[in-house]
């Protein structure tokens, strides 16, 4: 293999197809630098996007996230959500973790008990078709139709919560 070629300021004693070579590199790499630049402006703004959307859906859960907050202080139990468990009756508790896929970018609530639930807030585009924020039940329950509707703002969403976990509450220490 040879070794690079070197460009030369003495550009009078290279031959033309040389002279050209070097013009055709330097335009490919004017071009490479432009394009280089280009991407990681772009990935700074999607980034910037992504952390913007995940802090205004975070910031539409403190209502979800209060209600929850009060029924465990209040120290509801609420059903199983595995009807052939022997366990009785499980402590309401919420988690929070990252979105599935149809609502990432962001963060959902979870619940386990009484049934299998994920609480999130939509991108933007979508929400014409889901709704403000949407309520899902990944597991089979009698009380499902609940949340069949979408909820046009968070305070639908948080009656709707309330009523289903009222209807599934089995005890509470307040």
């Amino acid at each position: 293999m040879r070794p690079p070629v070197r460009s030369s300021t003495k550009s009078a004693t290279q031959p033309p197809e040389i002279l050209l070579a070097k013009s055709q590199a330097d335009s490919a790499v004017k071009r490479f630098k432009t394009r280089f630049d280009d991407m990681h402006a772009s990935a700074t703004r999607n980034a910037d996007l992504g952390r913007h959307t995940m802090a205004e859906k975070a910031a539409s859960l403190i209502p979800v996230r209060m209600l929850l907050s009060q029924l465990l202080n209040m120290g509801v139990m609420v059903r199983n959500c595995d009807p052939l468990s022997l366990g009785g009756p499980m402590p309401l508790a919420p988690t929070e973790g990252p979105s599935s896929p149809t609502w990432a970018p962001g963060s959902s609530i979870f619940l386990e008990h009484p049934a299998k639930i994920e609480i999130a807030i939509p991108n933007s585009v979508d929400r014409a078709r889901y709704g403000e924020i949407v309520i899902h039940l990944a597991s089979p329950h009698p009380d499902a139709a609940m949340f069949s509707r979408q909820f046009q703002s968070v305070e639908e969403a948080c009656n709707a919560l309330a009523d289903f976990l009222a209807r599934n509450a089995l005890t509470m220490l307040d």
